[in-house]
Formats: structure tokens, sequence, C-alpha cells
């Protein structure tokens, strides 16, 4: 330890002790400090390339040694594992060298503002040295800057703030960095938070997707196990939404979904007599995120179900739930026929022949959307191969006991019970639009469906073994089945 550095541990410890405060932090963090900053200081938050500027970019693909170009669309498949890796890495070590990860956010701006006379040109010439940049006036400034560092564990949230973090950026506030504050203290300028790894949830299994294909099914009746509890009653969002673009998550976030884990298996026992132990989330949306993806995959424990269905079906579901002119349209949306959240003021179509006449107009995005769905199919099968439970939605409809015990034994349970009847949700039998009186628009949109015809067979056959005639389409039964409707309720 360099004489000043020493000079600095001896007097800030003789200050804090003076005051009746805990030295452990600080001098356990000097005793450690060449460990603690060698772990790397990882991005703990996913940022698209189109959202910051392309000085930033430049420099992380410079010290990184990645071609630019191989990830222009900023979210390659390669370019996400290897910033979720190496932030699930670098927590790991600083749990090996004894200390906990931290989220830490400075609010540049401000100390900007706060800092006086030549400490402000100081201040910009050190942000402007650690990225390569030019900054000429502090209107380039950026208005925070996210750290993540690593402290001793027994360190807490203020003690990071205040005692911590000012040491770690020295290399942005020099030596003295209190000076740049005036009367102002770190926890002025900065918020910190712990972080955990996506190991922590307590998931066992979760239900992916695909929309609209029967997986309201799946999670209602999965729960009927007895040893089973699904989290919340609706589609499950802690992934997809409140950690939408985090590479790893906040402790806190984990600990209050895992609170609310325990509220559930509680519940379910007070009402039958029997303690679940095995934990499902259920959102049709999530094989469809690469973020997801990855968060999934580093969770070693868990295992994948995915459900998928005749494209062409699928397609005329949601154009007649989004895109469709319904005569009475809140008429519609109380049937769940119709998307709940349509105001009336979107185009609709009064014909499923837009889905050809509109393709590359109106609906352009709409069949984009379609379109990926076999490349995120491939990438889920990639990322997957032994934790992946594939099953096509006939066998829901068709022999619901055999597919749910198969289920069962997937994520390690004992058959379900005999006398549970296995229900469908959300099925709208029937001419549901004026598709299946048009057997030339169906062949047109079998053509342009072929390549998710084609994951699917692959798909079912690499994972279970199984051949379904998955080119068949509603339009070749839908004269001969009684009508079905339950949207929302069992059937």
């Amino acid at each position: 330890m360099h004489g000043r550095q020493l000079c600095v541990c001896v007097c800030a410890a003789w200050f804090l002790a003076a005051n009746g405060e805990d030295v452990t932090c600080l001098s356990e963090y000097y005793m450690g400090r060449e460990g603690f900053r060698s772990v790397p200081l990882s991005p703990l938050v996913y940022t698209p390339i189109a959202h910051r500027p392309d000085w930033y970019w430049k420099k992380i693909f410079q010290m990184r040694g990645i071609d630019p170009e191989s990830v222009k669309s900023g979210y390659t498949e390669a370019w996400l594992a290897f910033l979720f890796v190496e932030a699930q890495e670098a927590m790991t070590v600083c749990s090996i060298e004894g200390g906990r990860y931290w989220d830490c956010i400075l609010d540049v701006r401000k100390v900007y503002d706060l800092a006086q006379g030549s400490a402000r040109s100081t201040f910009a010439g050190r942000l402007a040295a650690v990225f390569g940049i030019t900054l000429a006036a502090p209107d380039p400034l950026p208005g925070h800057l996210r750290l993540s560092l690593c402290a001793p564990a027994r360190c807490t949230e203020s003690q990071v703030v205040q005692e911590i973090f000012p040491l770690a950026v020295d290399m942005l506030m020099g030596e003295r960095p209190q000076q740049m504050l005036g009367n102002a203290s770190f926890r002025d300028v900065v918020v910190a938070h712990e972080v955990a790894g996506w190991h922590d949830f307590d998931i066992d299994f979760a239900i992916v997707g695909v929309n609209r294909c029967g997986t309201t099914s799946l999670r209602k009746n999965m729960e009927l196990h007895p040893d089973v509890v699904i989290k919340g009653d609706e589609e499950e969002t802690i992934l997809s939404y409140e950690l939408a673009n985090r590479l790893l998550p906040l402790k806190a976030q984990v600990e209050e979904y895992n609170a609310q884990v325990q509220e559930r298996i509680t519940a379910k026992f007070k009402a039958t007599g029997h303690r679940p132990h095995i934990v499902g989330i259920g959102n049709p949306l999530l094989f469809q995120s690469a973020l997801v993806r990855q968060k999934l995959a580093l969770m070693p424990q868990l295992k994948l179900v995915l459900a998928v269905c005749e494209p062409v079906g699928r397609m005329e579901k949601i154009f007649m739930m989004e895109k469709y002119c319904h005569d009475d349209l809140p008429a519609a949306q109380k049937r769940l026929v119709a998307w709940p959240y349509r105001d009336g003021s979107e185009v609709c179509f009064p014909s499923t022949s837009a889905l050809l006449t509109e393709r590359h107009g109106q609906l352009k995005l709409f069949w984009d959307q379609r379109i990926a769905t076999a490349q995120h199919l491939a990438a889920l099968a990639e990322l997957f191969p032994s934790r992946l439970f594939v099953l096509h939605q006939t066998e829901l409809r068709d022999t619901p006991s055999n597919i749910f015990n198969e289920l069962a034994a997937f994520v390690g349970l004992r058959p379900f019970p005999e006398k549970i009847v296995f229900r469908r949700y959300n099925s709208v039998g029937g001419h549901r639009t004026d598709l299946c009186f048009n057997a030339s628009l169906v062949r047109s949109l079998q053509r342009l469906l072929e390549r998710e015809y084609v994951m699917q067979e692959s798909i079912l056959q690499a994972f279970r073994g199984i051949r379904i005639a998955a080119r068949s389409t509603r339009c070749d039964l839908v004269d001969k089945v009684d009508t079905t409707y339950c949207p929302n309720m069992a059937c």
C-alpha cells in the first residue's frame, strides 16, 4: 500500500472511530483492496446501441476486442450472452473475494455543479480521459454514470456510498473526492443497490410461450397439481417488465419476489392442507425476448415449457383480436374475441384477405412479428438443449392426461391425481373470421409461414421424438366439430 493511501486509511479510520462509527467496512476494504478492485466493473443494465453515444460504444468495443459491425442490431444472441455472463462472473469473483456486488449511479451533472473553480474542469477532464473523449463544455457531460463495484460483505448500503464509492472513483474524482462536493456528501450524488444472481429467484419451471397456443390452459392446469404453485394469477412480468433491461437483478427485487412466492405457497397450504414445493411462472411472450432468454439461461435449476400450434390458426386468432373489424367492439371485447385495449381509433380490416393485400403495407409490423417466431424458436432450442419441453396444442385438446403427466415428470413431480379434470381456456371455436371460407388464402398463408411449420416439426422431433400433422389447419375441422367458446373460463 502506498504511503498516501495508508495515511488516508488510518486518518479515515481514526475520524470514524472518534465519531463512534463502525470502521470495519473501511479497514476490510483497504486490507483486501487489491482483490476488490480487481473485480471487473461490468455494466449491469443493458442499453441498446442506439441509446448510447457513438463514443461510448467505440470505447466499450475497443476494450473488449469486439467488431462493431457484428453487433449493429444490439440484440444479437452472442452479444447479449457475453454481457450477461460477464456480469454474472463479476459478481461471482466479488463473492470469492469476500465481497458483495453493488450497482451505483453517480449524478454527474450534480457533481459538476457542486464542484468549485478549477475542480470543475478537473472533473470534466478526468471524465474525458476515462472514456477517451473530448469535452469542451459541460453540455456533453452525461447526466448519470452507472458504476458497479465490489465492497466487503459486511459493508452496509450507507457505508458503500459514503466510504467505498469515493475510493472506487478516484479515476474520476481524484484522491480527495470529497473536495469536489463542497458541503454536500456522497449520499447527495450517489445511489447504490446491491445486486443478486438470476439463480436466486425461486422458480423451478417457466411456461414461456407461444402466445395463443394454450399457455393459459398450461398455467391453470399445472397449478392443479398439489405440489405446484404458480406465481401470480396473471402472466408473470418480473423478467420482462420490472427487470426488462437488467443484466443482474437487484437483491431487493429478488427478495420481494421470493417473499410473494412464499405467500402463494402458504395460501395453497391453508386451502389444501398440502404444501407445494415446485414453483412455476407463466408468460406466453417470454420466448420472443432475447434479453429474457439470457436471464432464464442463467437459472441452472430452471426448466422451460413451450407450447406451439398451427401457424395459420394462430395468426388468424391474433388478427381477430387485434385487427379485425367487429360490428360491436365493446361487446367483442367483453367476449374477449377483441383485444381488451383496443379503443376503436386504430385501423381495422373487414376481411382476413388483408393479411395478403396489406402484408407490405399497414400490416407490415404485424407480419414482421409473426415471421420472427421461427427465429425465436430456433434461438430457444439452441440455448436450452436439455431443459426444454415442447408440446403441440393438439395434445392439450386430444390427450390432456398424457401430456400433463409427461410435464409432471419433466419438472420433477409425481403424476397428477387421477380425479383431476384438465380443462381448456380461451378457446374460440367455429368460424372466428372469414378465413376458412377462402381456401386459396389459407394455402397462401401456409406458404408464407413455411419456415415456422418446419421449425415446429424440427423441435418436436428433436426434443420429444414425435411427429404431429402440423400442416393441417383449423379450417380442416371447423365444420366437423362443435363450436366452442370459453374465453377466460374453463370448458
